[in-house]
C-alpha cells in the first residue's frame, strides 16, 4: 500500500492482476479488490490492457500512450 498525496488517500496498486483468468475469475477477483477498498477507504490504482474491464471496475481512466 502506498499514499497518494494528491488524492488525500491510501491506495493499493494493481498491475493486471486477472490477465491470463477466465472471465468469471476475473470478476471474482475484482469484486473481492473492490470490497476491500471500499470497506477500507482506499483507492487503487490499477494498470490494465483490458479496457472493457477497465471501464467495468474504474471511476476514472487514464489512457498512457
Amino acid at each position: 500500500m502506498f499514499y497518494v498525496p494528491l488524492l488525500d488517500t491510501p491506495a493499493i496498486s494493481q498491475n493486471e492482476i486477472s490477465t491470463m483468468l477466465d472471465v468469471i475469475t476475473q470478476s471474482q477477483i475484482w469484486e473481492i479488490v473492490l470490497h476491500y477498498a471500499k470497506k477500507n477507504n482506499i483507492g487503487i490504482l490499477v494498470f490494465i490492457h483490458n479496457e472493457n474491464l477497465a471501464k467495468v471496475t474504474c471511476s476514472r481512466i487514464i489512457h498512457l500512450h
